[in-house]
């Protein structure tokens, strides 16, 4: 058989770069695309014999790229890849010729890739990964012991997702886990108020249980478009559109539920943008450790692996999580060509405890992080430099010093920028610890 050329379309870096690697160890030709779009934009100008398509991608995902590609060029077949058996269900009913569950044998993509070029024929289906009774058992048993299930006892996860809402401009943020039959917001804001009172649905409504299920994240940017989701209840009854989740993994690799936030209307959501709502769940992830940690004491910090992520006098991100919010912001503002100022201050010891309550409640769409004990991080978006230092000096209404520095051409410099706007203040005599 001659060389093949055979067109990736796969989000998660690591895995397209293991796909890339096998195919080209074989001899064939590879073009890679993150997601639909880019895709389409490379078929414009290239003619691939077959293309290996994950069905859930952000800004376009596998089922909008079928209904704009299959038209055009229905000899080119596609496979779909996804973790989720009603994906890729649905993407054969779509025009997928056939379609790989992952985990993959890595064997049978290349064996079924080269048949689908030869014949077109649609391979038997490798069977779906069931999870297996003890690991089950083990979930549902973090669920009960930690109280999962009922509305979170700390008042921080509660302004979070309000948080989340704010920095992410939609309606709806929930925390929500998914048990045996249910799932259970155990912090939400913004629903309607049937569905906050009911604070769950049956697990056969949940975008959630797919999350849990395939242990990766997953964005529905218009679910009426979306094959798997357009007849589900909280689609056609209460009218929600966008969805995008990220799992909440325990430490000890199990997947309880999800971050997830919902709109109304349809929307786009990028690779950044699903980067940083990972990050966003780690700090939930670090309130769950804090909450296990002090039923167990004397328990060594190393064996919890999200603490250093929050302050935990603060409830606020700490400095290890502000520095990958940064990285990421910095690019999703470049890309945007958005404006956005990173302000330091250094508060005065007697004034903690008002900026740490103000800090969790006040700052809509503003990231803050403690990057030391009296000293804060804010990120502040669509403002200039001189601007946002005047509105948060109002905003804060406190005895603080404020620096910090506009961000446009620090985009591949995080720590440059970070430092940047710190260093400022050792010319003033601070101190370092500060």
């Amino acid at each position: 058989m001659a060389a093949l050329s055979v067109m990736i379309v796969e989000d998660e870096e690591g895995i397209s770069e293991v796909l890339r690697s096998v195919f080209e160890l074989e001899g064939e030709t590879v073009i890679t695309a993150r997601n639909g779009e880019e895709a389409l934009e490379l078929c414009a100008k290239l003619t691939p014999d077959v293309i290996l398509l994950d069905m859930m991608m952000p800004v376009m995902d596998g089922f909008e790229f079928l209904k704009k590609f299959l038209p055009a060029h229905p000899r080119i077949p596609v496979i779909a890849m996804s973790a989720l058996a009603s994906y890729l269900k649905a993407a054969k009913e779509k025009g997928a010729v056939a379609a790989i569950q992952k985990p993959m044998s890595l064997e049978l993509l290349l064996e079924t890739t080269r048949k689908v070029v030869l014949e077109h024929r649609i391979p038997e289906l490798p069977k779906p990964r069931e999870i297996s009774v003890s690991e089950d058992e083990r979930r549902i048993d973090y669920i009960l012991r930690m109280k999962l299930d009922e509305p979170a006892p700390e008042k921080v996860l509660h302004e979070f997702v309000s948080y989340v809402a704010g920095i992410f401009q939609v309606p709806v943020a929930l925390i929500s886990i998914v048990t045996e039959s249910r799932q259970y917001w155990t912090a939400m804001c913004g629903l309607p108020s049937e569905l906050a009172a009911a604070r769950g649905t049956e697990r056969a409504d949940s975008f959630c249980t797919h999350i849990v299920g395939a242990r990766a994240a997953l964005v529905v940017q218009d679910a009426l478009e979306n094959p798997v989701f357009q007849n589900n209840l909280l689609v056609q009854k209460y009218g929600l559109r966008f969805y995008a989740g990220v799992p909440l993994i325990t430490r000890f690799g199990d997947p309880v539920g999800t971050l997830c936030i919902n709109d109304f209307k349809p929307r786009r959501f990028s690779h950044l943008d699903l980067q940083i709502l990972g990050v966003l769940a780690k700090r939930i992830l670090a309130e769950l450790d804090w909450r296990e940690k002090n039923t167990m004491p004397g328990s060594p910090e190393f064996s919890f692996k999200h603490l250093s992520y929050v302050d935990a006098d603060s409830g606020l991100v700490g400095r290890a999580g502000f520095e990958d919010v940064l990285s990421l912001e910095l690019l999703r503002f470049a890309e945007q060509r958005r404006r956005l100022s990173l302000l330091v201050a250094v508060v005065r010891k007697d004034a903690l405890d008002r900026i740490f309550e103000k800090a969790r409640t006040s700052f809509q769409g503003v990231w803050i992080g403690r990057i030391g004990y009296s000293r804060f991080g804010f990120l502040i978006p669509d403002r200039g430099l001189a601007d946002a230092k005047a509105w948060l000096e109002r905003s804060l209404d406190m005895e603080a010093e404020i620096e910090g520095v506009e961000t446009g051409h620090y985009f591949s410099m995080p720590n440059r920028c970070l430092r940047d706007a710190e260093i400022s203040f050792g010319n003033r005599g601070l101190s370092a610890s500060a």
